[in-house]
């Protein structure tokens, strides 16, 4: 009996991670499978923060603000979208609910914007003009 608690937890866990229909990437990953896919590029942290640096080509959308959700309901499903945040917190969380709204195709960033410049991937900024 004390290896089937071990056993079932593991069995649990894989049918868990297989369940989850986006698959999270390291940059290198991320960055090939965006190219290959020509998917669209979602940046969900705020207009503060992506302005401050973003992955060129991203588009912002706020997870935190209230019009997130419809944002997401005005999406074509059945496209490839790769999802990245700061660190990978809110990124998941923005994978999660498009995985409940039906989404198929959704990639996100492993460690999002930091692993990616740790990675020494390029990014870019808004410049304003003076």
């Amino acid at each position: 009996m004390k290896t089937f608690i071990p056993v079932s937890i593991i069995i649990i866990s894989l049918w868990m991670i297989n369940a989850c229909s986006y698959r999270k990437l390291p940059p290198k990953e991320f960055n090939e499978q965006l190219k290959m896919s020509h998917g669209i590029l979602i940046d969900v942290r705020t207009p503060l923060e992506y302005n401050s640096g973003y992955i060129s080509e991203a588009v912002n959308m706020n997870i935190q603000s209230d019009h997130f959700s419809f944002q997401l309901d005005s999406l074509d499903k059945s496209k490839s979208y790769f999802i990245y945040c700061g660190i990978g917190k809110r990124s998941a969380k923005a994978a999660l609910m498009m995985e409940e709204k039906g989404f198929k195709n959704v990639f996100e960033l492993k460690g999002g914007l930091a692993e990616w410049k740790k990675e020494n991937y390029p990014v870019s900024k808004k410049t304003t003009p003076f």
